[in-house]
């Protein structure tokens, strides 16, 4: 027990670092949007950092790690376009005007938040990775999780990314696929997808510990900078056509629009 509680250890202080290191690059570009990649590619490192220093190579822990590698590649490929293709992310730019003052020592804090929920999220990993445990049927129900959750994400991405190119939906808000019945499918399936890990968990001794990691990211999807910061922004983009998206469509579990339940 003691080895896995310093390996969690190891894996904030990388997630400090990590992130420290994040806000020098932002001191330099000025780009607050960096810490989204910062973030996702600590988590990933969190996750091979635990891979690599347990004893155990569980057929588990390779169907994880291989989950990380999927999820990695999806999100840190669509933060480098955005940075590509953006300046500055509106969410970070309505940061910056609330905040106003001292934005280096308030992002300086932001970033090291980012690193403290990093490592939370990652909690599962500890625990996986320390196991030599035979897959069992509980195990199937986890990877179900984790695979429908990233399966998911990729549908949402592309049904987003098909309407955004059309010219014809410029200021409009999608309603198509995944989008028709929940307004943050994203969201809804990242956060099916760490559920999953932590399911894989569970069984390991002393893994019920990391129940925090999908109880943490759910708070923040919903009451943080998930839900909120993005209808904020959608908001002062789209105005009353995103109003009546709100009314018709669920926030999060995904659900049969108002306008079909009328009928």
């Amino acid at each position: 027990m003691a080895s896995i509680f310093l390996l969690i250890l190891t894996g904030l202080i990388f997630a400090v670092v990590w992130m420290i290191a994040a806000w020098i690059v932002y001191l330099f570009c000025k780009n607050p949007a960096i810490v989204d990649l910062a973030w996702t590619l600590c988590v990933f490192g969190i996750s091979c950092l635990y891979f690599y220093y347990s004893g155990a190579k569980s057929l588990v822990s390779f169907i994880v790690l291989f989950s990380m590698i999927l999820w990695v590649f999806r999100l840190g490929s669509l933060l480098i376009y955005r940075l590509i293709t953006r300046k500055i992310d509106g969410r970070y730019e309505t940061l910056s005007a609330k905040w106003k003052k001292n934005l280096e020592i308030r992002y300086f804090i932001f970033f090291i938040f980012q690193g403290f929920a990093a490592a939370i999220l990652t909690l599962p990993f500890a625990f996986i990775m320390q196991s030599d445990s035979p897959f069992i049927w509980y195990d199937v129900l986890a990877t179900l999780f984790v695979f429908t959750g990233f399966i998911g994400l990729v549908f949402a991405d592309f049904q987003l990314q098909s309407f955004i190119r059309k010219s014809k939906n410029i200021g409009k808000v999608c309603k198509s696929g995944l989008w028709r019945y929940t307004r943050h499918p994203n969201y809804f399936f990242e956060w099916i997808f760490w559920m999953g890990q932590f399911l894989f968990a569970i069984h390991f001794p002393w893994g019920f510990l990391s129940i925090i990691s999908p109880l943490g990211l759910l708070y923040i999807l919903l009451y943080v900078t998930g839900i909120p910061a993005a209808e904020e922004q959608s908001l002062l983009s789209k105005k009353q056509a995103y109003k009546d998206y709100q009314k018709e469509t669920s926030s999060f579990i995904p659900w049969w629009p108002k306008v079909c339940r009328k009928k």
